[in-house]
């Protein structure tokens, strides 16, 4: 399992909803594999699209939650549903543009509904690192990536710096 960047058109594609129903993967393990890569690369999330994988589902530190067994969670078929305390602008970075790191501005919390692992709706309010995680990946999984967020002139400097650190 690898991390694919861009440019790729499996990253530009919206994934599709998951189907428990008709699904013989084994989550636990691909959960498993998924968060040994992301701890590998030193990230704080990763969409199953990143790594070539056709499901609406991501991986993620939630550090709103106060259960550990929590932290490490998978979100499937995720969804924000609603928003509140007005927006705030943040550096961010993906795993999938190597060094590059662009200003976003995003929604400072949101109510967020996912399925477990063990196929069970959840519904938190996220904030800080998570809530932009959760929504920075939930992005990806409708084909939106950073260069998305911000004007073409802004994408250009990020990536030049990015590879101006490579040298």
């Amino acid at each position: 399992m690898e991390v694919l960047l861009y440019p790729n058109d499996t990253l530009d594609q919206t994934v599709e909803e998951f189907d428990f129903e008709n699904n013989d993967l084994n989550l636990e393990e691909l959960k498993k594999e998924m968060w040994d890569l992301l701890k590998a690369k030193r990230g704080l999330a990763l969409a199953a699209n990143q790594v070539g994988l056709p499901h609406r589902f991501f991986i993620m530190l939630n550090s709103c939650t106060n259960q550990v067994s929590d932290m490490e969670m998978m979100a499937i078929n995720p969804a924000i549903l609603e928003t509140r305390k007005g927006d705030v602008s943040m550096f961010e970075t993906d795993l999938s543009y190597p060094g590059v790191t662009v200003e976003i501005i995003r929604p400072t919390e949101i109510r967020a509904q996912w399925t477990t692992v063990q196929g069970k709706v959840r519904e938190e309010w996220l904030f800080g690192y998570a809530g932009r995680a959760f929504q920075q990946k939930l992005d990806q999984l409708n084909g939106i990536s950073m260069r998305d967020h911000c004007i073409p002139a802004k994408w250009k400097e990020a990536v030049a710096n990015a590879e101006a650190k490579k040298t």
